[in-house]
């Protein structure tokens, strides 16, 4: 779910953010729950130690005429896991491939959006590398051209602290025919949910009692700030308030609070809800300079959604015409015959 909100210090380009294409709706809401399962459960999870980056990283690359790229995303130390590919082409899963230390791109054709998420562990000082470069006329790179990141053909290499991509995103030109490449932290990083370890997907059934637990990791927040977290569950797509709930924190060495365990009992309605999380400074200094904030108001210093979806199975059996299925009385005829 692109856009759940992390901090950052600019906004990136929406034709490097979304694929140049029209919008897929999909007809099954049941299936959209599943897919955003695979974003929300992965970024669950891992090691908070000082000496370590533990980061969802979001690379994305495109925004001019379409071109068919290969390259690598590197390490310099650490490992890459948990990899969310982004385009939207029927091989995308199969255009890229991850050996822990490295995620090569191979894609199978020209494209004009490509981009992966990825959970990135390593040390706090390591760097991450990504290569680019056109493939022409369908000749591959050979592999010490493309570690070197130049084999004459307009190739793109930068490399970036991950620290870095804490609180900044980096927008660089490819070549100069409007061509991007964006690296930022993964959208909701900032504010990680985790689930039952047994659900696998976010469909549930009317009434059922959804359990969560908010993990604010790496905020790009000042140690020993207050923040005033509020939930919420809301009809999707701008829809009414069904829940909600406030509780506070103070923000710790390295941009953690402790965690904010949530039990919400979901509405006996079917449909499409939206979990909406946001934490605001909530400190005696914002109370008094800002008369938004006395009553909780103004912009979110972090925010997060997590979409879901009440199916009830019930009412397909209820609401279904039985006339329409039962078989008719009469003994059914041949008409015709074919040899």
């Amino acid at each position: 779910m692109i856009g759940q909100g992390s901090p950052s210090v600019s906004q990136p380009p929406r034709a490097i953010l979304a694929p140049r294409r029209g919008v897929v709706v999909c007809a099954a809401l049941v299936l959209v729950a599943i897919v955003a399962w695979a974003g929300v459960g992965s970024a669950v999870a891992a090691s908070d130690a000082s000496d370590a980056e533990n980061l969802r990283v979001r690379i994305a690359w495109g925004g001019g005429a379409a071109v068919q790229w290969e390259g690598a995303i590197e390490l310099s130390d650490g490992e890459i896991s948990q990899v969310l590919p982004l385009g939207v082409d029927p091989d995308e899963t199969g255009s890229m491939h991850n050996d822990g230390r490295r995620l090569r791109i191979r894609q199978r054709g020209p494209r004009s959006y490509d981009g992966v998420d990825f959970l990135a562990s390593a040390l706090a000082d390591a760097t991450v590398t990504i290569r680019l470069m056109p493939v022409a006329n369908g000749r591959r790179a050979a592999e010490d051209a493309l570690q070197l990141g130049d084999d004459g053909r307009g190739a793109f290499a930068e490399t970036i602290p991950l620290a870095k991509l804490v609180s900044e995103i980096v927008d660089l030109p490819i070549g100069e025919d409007g061509q991007r490449v964006l690296l930022m932290r993964s959208p909701g990083d900032a504010l990680r949910v985790e689930f039952d370890a047994k659900r696998d997907s976010l469909v549930f059934s009317p009434g059922e009692i959804l359990e969560l637990t908010v993990r604010p990791h790496r905020m790009a927040i000042e140690a020993g700030t207050k923040l005033r977290f509020r939930a919420q569950l809301n009809h999707a797509r701008g829809g009414g308030e069904v829940w909600s709930k406030e509780d506070y924190r103070e923000v710790a060495a390295g941009g953690n609070t402790e965690a904010w365990p949530l039990s919400i009992q979901l509405p006996e309605q079917a449909g499409v809800y939206d979990v909406q999380i946001t934490a605001h400074a909530w400190g005696l200094r914002e109370r008094i300079l800002d008369p938004t904030k006395r009553i909780g108001l103004g912009a979110p210093l972090v925010s997060r959604t997590v979409q879901l979806v009440v199916f009830d199975g019930r009412a397909t059996d209820r609401g279904t015409d039985r006339a329409a299925v039962e078989p008719p009385a009469a003994a059914m005829q041949a008409v015709v015959e074919l040899d």
